[in-house]
């Protein structure tokens, strides 16, 4: 039915009958279809006056119709010294992804780890580690539900013996590289490491210990101790020679002595350098 007006006189209306308009009478609701962010799809329209009256019409894919995943899935793997990433990929194409985050480097294969200070940080052992060069990673977890947490500590400075020296007697390691995030080295930790060449200390080092006797019995031809040490152990450098050299970030013996107390080069034979304000002498 519909209603005619009058123009002369609006008061004036007629009305008559229409058939039905089974082609433009439809009033489609919302569309439902299967459009992905990787595949163009199909979309169904319901019409509000009488659902079973349908059409379909084809849709675009759709970049945000993500379907992610629950768990992380490993984009770039975490080598021994490189760091890697892990992201939330899309069912629908695993190169959609979304929540990057970085997998930390490892470190050498094989290292032992405890966790310390109320399960906030851990404490790095040699583990099976028995020659060449050790890398001890920033952070640790152990595995890929677990939180990572920094390495703060290398052995302990309650090591009471020789044998319990992190890496103590381990006569094959060559180099060691110490990231910025360990504040520890524990008492005989390197002792009598008998081929240890060199150990680099990581750019902003927060290193505050190094423990008694931490480096006893070592070949290292020099060492340089980051400016951030506030205490060193006694006979720390026990038994070096004079053909080896520790750098000190002091103005000279007084200075150092004065935060360290003496006996940190107690049976010590090396050179110690001073800095200067421009290099060591």
């Amino acid at each position: 039915m519909e209603s005619g007006v009058c123009k002369l006189d609006p008061s004036h209306t007629a009305t008559r009958e229409i058939a039905i308009d089974t082609v433009n009478g439809h009033d489609w609701g919302k569309w439902e279809g299967t459009v992905t962010c990787t595949e163009a799809g199909e979309e169904t329209g319901t019409c509000t006056h009488d659902n079973s009256h349908t059409t379909t019409r084809e849709t675009a894919i759709d970049p945000t119709a993500h379907v992610w995943n629950d768990s992380y899935t490993t984009i770039t793997p975490a080598a021994e010294t490189t760091d890697g990433t892990e992201a939330i990929t899309c069912k629908h194409n695993a190169s959609h992804t979304t929540d990057a985050r970085i997998v930390y480097a490892t470190g050498t294969a094989g290292l032992a780890y405890e966790l310390i200070n109320s399960n906030t940080a851990y404490r790095v052992r040699k583990g099976t580690v028995e020659t060449g060069t050790v890398h001890i990673p920033a952070y640790h977890r152990p595995n890929t539900n677990s939180e990572y947490l920094p390495v703060t500590e290398i052995g302990s400075a309650s090591d009471a013996y020789s044998s319990d020296g992190a890496f103590s007697n381990t006569a094959s390691i060559t180099a060691v590289y110490i990231p910025a995030s360990v504040t520890t080295i524990g008492s005989y930790a390197f002792q009598g490491c008998a081929n240890l060449e060199s150990v680099n200390f990581a750019e902003g080092s927060q290193l505050k210990t190094i423990s008694d006797r931490a480096f006893q019995n070592t070949k290292l031809t020099s060492i340089e101790i980051p400016s951030t040490v506030t205490s060193v152990g006694q006979q720390a450098f026990s038994n070096w020679t004079s053909a080896q050299i520790i750098n000190v970030r002091y103005a000279g013996q007084t200075e150092a002595d004065s935060a360290w107390g003496a006996n940190w080069r107690q049976l010590c034979s090396a050179i110690i350098k001073y800095w200067n304000g421009s290099s060591y002498q």
